[in-house]
């Protein structure tokens, strides 16, 4: 629903109101202007259709290629012969984790 909102509002060459979820008064995309935003949005749509085609991949290779095409190189090559099946964790060299993960007490940012 909010992906028609933004057409429509880049369509009609205008930026949306984003609420601060800790302000809800003030605008987030205040100062966005509205080239900006059709380049943004422009730039995400793109981008979700490339994590749409991996995640939907038939093979690793597919997936891995496409998560790079997005990531960049950092994202890991898939394995020499990688064409399993693409979300076999065994065919990933993934391991499932044994245990609920638990996060410390330091700060994150």
């Amino acid at each position: 629903m909010k992906e028609i909102a933004f057409v429509l509002d880049v369509a009609l060459g205008q930026v949306p109101v984003l609420p601060d979820r800790g302000v809800p008064d003030h605008n987030v995309l205040k100062r966005i202007t509205a080239d900006d935003f059709a380049e943004f949005h422009a730039q995400a749509r793109a981008a979700a259709e490339t994590a749409r085609r991996a995640l939907e991949a038939d093979t690793l290779q597919e997936s891995a290629t496409s998560w790079r095409e997005l990531l960049g190189d950092d994202f890991p090559a898939p394995p020499a012969g990688g064409a399993g099946k693409a979300g076999s964790s065994a065919e990933m060299g993934f391991t499932p984790p044994q245990a609920v993960a638990t996060v410390g007490r330091t700060r994150f940012a």
